[in-house]
């Protein structure tokens, strides 16, 4: 069988089915409509089953992807608040994360440690990253568990606080004398090194 398009509507498609070799429906009559299921064809391994998870990890992606062009779109005209944007972002990114994270879990459960990396990679929040981590560690799969560590600290920097330190005594020196030539006191500050005390 074949089928006419007619539209999408709902994430389904609405068509004409085409029986006994016909190309396109019957002009003469009004033809008779059905509704057909979208899936994405994706190739499916025999050892692991997860199609469905597979499927709406997937659709979740190319939505929060589309969404976010369109809102970002909507915020450089001026049309959409920038912080509701964001928040309702993170929160479809928490969904799509927990569906990735259950075919995350089938995979390495079956022993397929290169596609859990795939998979990982694919994750938007830190603390995704975090169960992902947790969950190839109690599979057994500590390396996985490493380079899904290096991931998240490529997408994540630690935040580090620069200290003013003073590596040794002439820089301590000079900082000390443009802080007198700042001053407007004419006296100079006398400085005692540990040397004198």
């Amino acid at each position: 069988d074949s089928f006419w398009p007619v539209e999408v509507h709902g994430g389904k498609l609405v068509c004409v089915p085409l029986r006994g070799g016909k190309e396109h429906p019957d002009a003469t009559r009004r033809p008779v409509t059905t509704t057909l299921n979208l899936r994405i064809p994706l190739a499916t391994g025999l050892t692991v089953k997860s199609g469905p998870h597979e499927e709406s990890s997937i659709r979740g992606i190319f939505a929060l992807n589309q969404e976010k062009v369109l809102d970002d779109y909507l915020v450089s005209i001026g049309e959409a608040n920038e912080d509701d944007v964001e928040e309702d972002y993170i929160r479809k990114c928490v969904l799509v994360d927990k569906a990735t994270l259950k075919l995350f879990r089938n995979v390495i459960e079956a022993g397929k440690v290169e596609r859990g990396f795939d998979l990982a990679q694919r994750l938007h929040s830190e603390k995704c990253y975090d169960l992902a981590i947790q969950m190839a560690d109690r599979c057994g799969h500590r390396k996985l568990s490493d380079r899904i560590e290096e991931v998240k600290l490529q997408k994540f920097p630690p935040f580090e606080e620069e200290e003013e330190t003073f590596s040794d005594a002439a820089s301590y020196d000079s900082s000390m004398r443009s802080e007198r030539s700042n001053s407007f006191d004419d006296r100079e500050p006398i400085i005692a090194t540990r040397q004198q005390r």
